[in-house]
């Protein structure tokens, strides 16, 4: 007889939102862009793919040090069966955040039970870093799914013992650090429970993980050998690769270089020291001790500051255009934000009770769902402690704390079964709030996108990716005169941001403006850019490149002028 296999309600309502959560993030990659720290992801893995090497090092950054490859290494499966851009951006990302949304739910299914599990990863899937990682191919948005698989594999190593799990936590921590250097902390995260844990030893799982991450590691540590480890000086020091000589050549085109006063003198700190000035090592020590006690105590404020994060990001879009749901929203994040801190508080009143009445603490974050709510908190702590100790302050470096999204919406989803019970006005309630979010999240997006004007000047518009390809077609269907052309990429004055593309040029020569027009042209129409000047301008050239603003240094009736949104293509008149 045929059985029909049972749907859990909450198992049921899980998918559902997994699938709508789709079809909102497809909408939103709408206004993907295609700017510098994503070519590079695609340039490489094509160019082994067409026969070239394998790729060792993933992007800059911005120290100027090569970063690990593995956000290379992951788009190499699209890459396998199509060269179109936005499909190998999106259907990656979007498989990585919906392997994260999976393991969200299952690590709070197992850990608290299944509607925990439900509620926190539709906080995650339908948050605005949920969104945006579905089709964005920044290392930090993946750091919340990296943290998510680490935990739940660190878990099942201690619950199984399994030598897949023991290996594979390992594989999972060697691919995070491989993608974000920040994640080098899950490896002393990992070593710190190993003893609180009292993890099983397992010879062969942790055998295997070590080989393969040491396999994964080899292609970038052989590079390493040859450049002198250059690059991981730079990460370890957080001093640029680039030489002084070379920052100084390039200083004008920073922002604020050209914002300011022409002539304008010098700041006194730059001024030399007179000869009867004491003598430098004490003062330099004095301020060295000033500042680290002046860091310390302000470590409680940054620690509050990194995890009320997830709760500040206010949909701006959703208050600008329906204005009657601006303080629902704000209500909602408060809310949430409460049951974070409320949840932290259950957890660590409940254990302190049960290691009160002689609960070893091995066995409580075990056998016991507060116990493991506080393993999450323990993790979050980790994680945290190590950013605040490598100073990754969350003002200067709020991305790097998106490790902790998905532990923290965990714990919002112990806090709600803790405040809902059995109680089904209250449970009700809280799954209220749960679509609440799901839904505010998912129109903030839309109206997003509905309303975005692509044909006005801003940065965003001219990295967008619809405009940058619908220029490049436009000029590889108009162009005549074989696989070469020179094109002028006159885009500095009005990204200034983007400064530090020319210097690093000296350290990979793929780096220069108008480096994603480039590629386009020649991975999709076989054309080349003579034009290898990191600043991109060149004279005489066939097509000028530049924004709406830029355009106006030209004299239009000389050109024959296209616009793609906010990308203007100047051709010269013959």
């Amino acid at each position: 007889m045929l059985r029909i296999p049972q749907i859990r309600p909450y198992q049921a309502a899980f998918w559902l939102l997994i699938v709508l959560s789709i079809g909102v993030k497809l909408v939103a990659a709408q206004l993907l862009v295609w700017e510098v720290d994503y070519v590079p992801l695609i340039a490489r893995g094509t160019a082994w793919l067409d026969g070239g090497s394998f790729p060792v090092v993933g992007t800059l950054s911005s120290v100027a040090a090569y970063n690990l490859p593995f956000l290379v290494w992951l788009q190499l499966p699209a890459l396998f069966l199509t060269r179109h851009v936005p499909t190998v951006l999106i259907a990656t990302q979007l498989a990585f955040n919906l392997l994260a949304t999976v393991a969200t739910y299952r690590l709070g299914r197992e850990l608290i039970d299944e509607r925990a599990g439900m509620v926190a990863a539709a906080l995650f899937t339908y948050s605005q870093v949920g969104i945006s990682s579905a089709y964005t191919a920044w290392a930090q948005l993946l750091l919340p799914g990296f943290c998510v698989f680490f935990v739940y594999c660190l878990y099942r190593w201690k619950t199984d013992g399994s030598a897949g799990f023991v290996a594979l936590t390992w594989l999972v921590a060697t691919a995070a650090f491989m993608t974000h250097f920040s994640a080098v902390l899950f490896y002393g995260l990992l070593a710190a429970l190993w003893l609180i844990l009292r993890l099983p030893w397992n010879a062969r799982g942790l055998l295997a993980g070590a080989l393969l991450s040491a396999a994964m590691l080899t292609p970038y540590m052989a590079f390493q050998v040859e450049q002198d480890f250059a690059d991981l000086r730079a990460f370890f020091t957080r001093s640029p690769r680039i030489d002084a000589q070379t920052l100084a050549q390039y200083a004008h085109l920073k922002p604020e270089a050209q914002s300011s006063p022409a002539g304008a003198p010098p700041p006194v700190a730059d001024a030399s020291p007179s000869d009867d000035a004491p003598a430098p090592e004490p003062s330099l020590n004095e301020g060295r001790l000033q500042r680290s006690i002046r860091y310390a105590l302000s470590l409680p404020g940054h620690a509050l500051a990194a995890l009320r994060l997830p709760f500040q990001a206010a949909l701006l879009t959703l208050g600008a255009q329906l204005p009657p749901l601006a303080p629902l929203e704000l209500a909602l994040r408060l809310a949430l934000e409460a049951c974070f801190w409320v949840g932290c508080g259950f957890a660590i009143a409940r254990c302190w009770r049960a290691w009160r009445g002689n609960q070893t603490i091995p066995a409580l974050l075990r056998r016991s769902v507060d116990g493991r709510a506080l393993l999450l908190m323990l993790v979050m702590l980790g994680l945290l402690a190590g950013l605040l100790l490598a100073r990754a302050t969350p003002d200067e470096n709020a991305s790097y704390y998106m490790s902790l999204y998905c532990l923290q919406f965990l714990v919002c989803a112990y806090s709600l079964r803790c405040l809902a019970g059995e109680r089904r006005y209250i449970l009700h309630v809280c799954l209220v709030l749960v679509l609440l979010w799901a839904s505010f999240n998912s129109l903030d997006r839309l109206l997003r996108v509905a309303g975005h004007d692509a044909a006005q000047h801003s940065a965003q518009n001219m990295s967008l990716y619809r405009s940058i390809e619908a220029a490049t077609n436009f000029i590889a269907a108009d162009w005549e005169g074989g696989e070469t052309l020179t094109i002028s990429y006159d885009l500095l004055p009005e990204l200034a941001h983007q400064w530090w593309i020319v210097p690093w040029h000296s350290i990979d020569p793929l780096y220069r403006m108008g480096m994603a027009y480039d590629f386009l042209l020649e991975s999709a129409h076989g054309l080349r850019n003579r034009n290898e000047d990191p600043l991109g301008v060149a004279a005489g050239a066939d097509y000028v490149l530049t924004s709406q603003p830029g355009a106006t240094r030209y004299d239009t009736a000389a050109y024959h002028l296209q616009r793609f949104g906010a990308v203007v293509v100047l051709k010269r008149n013959s």
